[in-house]
C-alpha cells in the first residue's frame, strides 16, 4: 500500500490511450506541504498511478465542469445530479483495453461521450428516465438534415415568441404565459420533424429551464426567450464539436433504460471493458430528481414526444407517478432514511446483484473499473464493499486507488475509490 499527496500544481503531457482529439492531460503532482488531500494506492503501480490519478483529477476540476485545457464537448451541457468528471473517464481508460464499453450507470453521459472519442463501441443503462434522455441528447450526433431542421426551427421560434421577461419568482415555471408560449410555439413545429429531433427540442428546453432556476435572485432578469435562443446555439456548437471530435465510423451509443442488476446484452456485445459510477450509498436520490425536473416541465407533451420515457410520461397531478419513476432505486438516501437497520444488508445483496450481471456482460479477460464514494461518515466503505461483492460474483480484484481529505483539513470531503477488477 503506498500513499500519495496531492494539489493544483499541474504540468502537462500529451493523452494517451487511443484518443484522437489532441487534448492534453495534466502530470499530477503530488509531494508539496500545501496539499490537502492524500490518495492510497493497493497494487501494480503503474495501474494505480493513473487509478490515483484519475481521482486527483475528480478533486480538482469537481463535475460537471471540464478544464479549459480539455474539450468540453456536451459535458454537463443539461444539469445532472453528480457524474463523472470527463478527464477522469478519460484517464480512466488507460486501463481498460478493447473496443466495447459498458456503462451500467450512464448517469449524464459521461463515459459515453468519452468512450466515443476514444473510438469504443459504447453501451449504457440506467433506471432513471432523465438519465436515459439526457445521455441520448448528450451523444446525439445529428444528420446535417437534422442540423439544419434544428437550427431553422429553433430561430423561427425565436422570431415568433415575445421578448418578455417572466417574474421573478416564475422565471423558471413553464406555466407563466411567456414559458406557455414558447411550449405551444415548440409543440406546433414538433408535429411535423422526426421523433429525435422532437426530443432534441423539448431536451433543449428542459435545458433552458434548469438554467433559469440558476439566475436565483436575478430570476427577475430572465428574458425566457432570449435564454432558450442561446441554449439552443449552445447546444448545436457542442454537439458539432463533438461530431468533429469522434472518429469516423465510431458507432452511436445503444443507451437503454434498464435496471443494471437486470442488464443482459446480446452474446455478440459483450464488453472488453466496464467503466462505471454507480450510486454512493444513502447520498443521492435520482428518482426523486428525475420526477422534479420531469414535473417543471411542460406535463403533457406524449403526441409530440421523442417516444422516450422521459417525455413521453405525462405527468401526475398527486404524488403517484407511473411504473418507472420512483422504484427500484439503488442505494437512496431515502431508502436509508426509511429503515436504516437494513439498508446496509440490502445495499451490500444490490452491489452483488449488479455485479453479478455486470460481470455476466462481460467477455473473459475483461476488465472493469469503479468509481464511488463512501456513504456519509464512511458508514459503509465502498472499497469494501466492492472487493467483498467481486469475491462473491467471481470478479478478481487487480488494483485500487482511494483519495481523501488530509487529516489536519477542518472541512473533509467525501473519500472516493477508483477499483480495477478482470473477469
Amino acid at each position: 500500500m503506498s500513499v500519495a499527496e496531492g494539489n493544483g500544481d499541474l504540468g502537462v503531457k500529451e493523452i494517451s490511450g487511443g484518443d484522437t482529439s489532441k487534448a492534453t492531460f495534466p502530470s499530477v503532482i503530488r509531494k508539496d506541504e500545501k496539499c490537502k488531500w492524500v490518495i492510497d494506492t493497493d497494487g501494480d503501480p503503474e495501474l494505480t498511478e493513473v487509478l490515483g490519478d484519475s481521482l486527483h483529477l475528480l478533486w480538482q476540476y469537481g463535475f460537471p465542469q471540464t478544464p479549459n485545457w480539455y474539450p468540453r464537448l456536451s459535458h454537463g451541457f443539461h444539469y445532472y445530479l453528480a457524474g463523472m468528471q470527463a478527464t477522469t473517464a478519460a484517464k480512466l481508460l488507460e486501463v481498460l483495453p478493447g473496443e466495447k464499453l459498458l456503462d451500467p450507470f450512464v448517469g449524464g453521459g459521461c463515459v459515453a461521450i468519452e468512450g466515443m472519442r476514444a473510438g469504443r463501441r459504447t453501451y449504457g443503462a440506467d433506471l432513471s428516465p432523465l438519465a436515459v434522455f439526457i445521455t441520448k441528447y448528450h451523444t446525439w450526433r445529428p444528420t446535417p438534415d437534422q442540423i439544419s431542421a434544428y437550427v431553422a426551427i429553433t430561430q423561427e421560434i425565436q422570431d415568433t415568441v415575445p421578448h418578455e421577461k417572466a417574474p421573478g419568482g416564475q422565471a423558471a415555471d413553464w406555466r407563466h404565459p411567456i414559458w406557455a408560449t414558447l411550449t405551444t410555439a415548440i409543440a406546433e413545429r414538433a408535429v411535423d420533424v422526426d421523433e429525435e429531433l422532437r426530443g432534441a427540442l423539448w431536451f433543449t428546453l428542459s435545458a433552458t429551464l434548469e438554467r433559469a432556476r440558476k439566475f436565483g435572485k436575478k430570476r427577475s432578469k430572465v428574458v425566457p426567450i432570449a435564454l432558450f435562443g442561446r441554449t439552443a446555439r449552445h447546444y448545436m456548437n457542442d454537439i458539432q464539436a463533438l461530431i468533429d471530435t469522434v472518429p469516423e465510423g465510431v458507432h452511436q451509443p445503444q443507451i437503454v433504460r434498464c435496471d443494471a442488476r437486470e442488464l443482459q446484452l446480446a452474446e455478440e456485445d459483450l464488453v472488453d471493458a466496464v467503466l462505471t459510477s454507480p450510486p454512493y450509498p444513502a447520498v443521492y436520490d435520482y428518482l426523486s430528481t428525475a420526477r422534479q425536473i420531469r414535473s417543471r416541465s411542460p406535463p403533457n407533451i406524449a403526441e409530440v414526444s421523442s417516444g422516450m420515457h422521459f417525455d413521453s410520461t405525462v405527468v401526475p397531478e398527486g404524488r403517484v407517478w407511473p411504473e418507472g419513476w420512483h422504484e427500484g432505486e439503488i442505494g437512496a438516501r431515502k431508502a436509508m432514511r426509511r429503515d436504516p437497520t437494513s439498508f446496509q444488508e440490502s445495499w451490500q445483496c444490490d452491489t452483488e446483484a449488479w455485479m453479478l450481471a455486470m460481470k455476466n456482460n462481460m467477455k473473459v479477460g475483461a476488465r472493469a473499473v469503479i468509481n464511488i464514494g463512501d456513504g456519509d461518515d464512511s458508514f459503509i466503505c465502498a472499497l469494501q464493499s466492492i472487493k467483498t461483492a467481486s469475491n462473491v460474483v467471481g470478479l478478481k480484484y487487480i488494483a485500487s486507488a482511494t483519495i481523501r481529505s488530509r487529516e489536519d483539513i477542518a472541512s473533509k470531503k467525501r473519500v472516493e475509490h477508483a477499483i480495477l477488477l478482470e473477469k
